[in-house]
């Protein structure tokens, strides 16, 4: 399965977490995309430590959509 993000926000994609292959990969890639607004390192470890199904809450409520594919998404959108 592969993984992308959209913003709501003005309908493009995200460069971060796109064609992750796991929900954990985009995860990752979304915490790597947020910990420039962090503060001190108590909060990334907050941060990184939460269930994969806490922070996908986390992506969706920052106003995004995750849409998954069985192919790999085109590159170019």
């Amino acid at each position: 399965m592969y993984y992308r993000v959209q913003c709501l926000q003005n309908g493009n994609y995200m460069g971060w977490g796109y064609n992750s292959k796991n929900l954990n990969e985009l995860c990752s890639d979304y915490l790597n995309y947020k910990s420039a607004d962090w503060d001190e390192e108590e909060t990334e470890d907050y941060y990184r430590s939460l269930p994969i199904w806490q922070l996908i809450i986390m992506i969706e409520e920052d106003e995004f959509k995750i849409e998954e594919s069985k192919t790999k998404f085109n590159e170019e959108v």
